[in-house]
């Protein structure tokens, strides 16, 4: 056998040689027929863009017939939409006036600029983690009443050890408003009573109702201390 010298080629060596170069042509001319469907689709995509600008714009510029209204106008029809005074408006919920103030920017101003949405509120206190949120919108309705006189009603959680304690605040956030109260219902504990100080030049009703199960355990307490 003749042995090879340094200047011959290997047959098999050759073939994956050439294989593989095809194989990279391949290669090359696969990622010029994507990039090609790429630079398609991005056309594509920035045409539909061009093409929902516009019709955005038209959506835009429309005018919707109620936005159009006077302020006035919407502001006197918000009050219609709540129950007539002094009933009250739940503190959230549909027959709340903060529902009106999340329904577009224009609303939340009008809303919150008219002291009347936000002058009669009911609220019931029952949820611990519910009670921080609950005392802040209080605060809020307050505050954006204005000068105007006062609907409250507050129940309490009967049966809650812990009712004259979480009440506390509530109690005294309304407490400074005592001059504007015309219409007040409590459904409390008796600790609640001590709120109610000073003047009150405004109030019309007053409708207390106590938690009978602790009166029962104050009338059980004298009891005891006589027999």
């Amino acid at each position: 056998m003749t042995p090879r010298t340094g200047n011959e080629s290997d047959p098999s060596a050759t073939g994956a040689t050439e294989a593989t170069a095809g194989e990279r042509a391949a290669d090359r001319a696969c990622v010029e027929v994507l990039e090609a469907q790429i630079l398609a689709l991005q056309l594509a995509i920035g045409a539909l863009q061009q093409e929902k600008d516009l019709v955005q714009g038209r959506l835009n510029a429309y005018k919707y017939p109620v936005l159009t209204l006077p302020n006035e106008i919407v502001s006197e029809i918000f009050v219609h939409f709540l129950p007539v005074y002094p009933q009250r408006s739940p503190l959230i919920g549909p027959r709340s006036p903060a529902l009106l103030a999340q329904i577009c920017r224009k609303w939340r101003d009008i809303a919150l600029s008219t002291p009347a949405l936000w002058r009669a509120v009911r609220l019931t206190l029952k949820k611990k983690r519910r009670l921080e949120q609950q005392l802040r919108l209080l605060e809020s309705y307050l505050e954006h009443s204005g000068s105007c006189r006062l609907s409250i009603e507050l129940w309490s959680n009967s049966g809650d050890a812990h009712s004259p304690t979480r009440e506390l605040p509530f109690r005294q956030t309304l407490a400074r408003h005592h001059a504007r109260w015309e219409h007040l219902k409590l459904y409390t504990s008796t600790h609640s009573l001590s709120s109610i100080e000073g003047p009150l030049p405004l109030l019309r009703c007053l409708q207390i109702g106590f938690i009978w199960q602790r009166i029962i355990l104050l009338f059980s307490a004298s009891c005891r201390g006589h027999s």
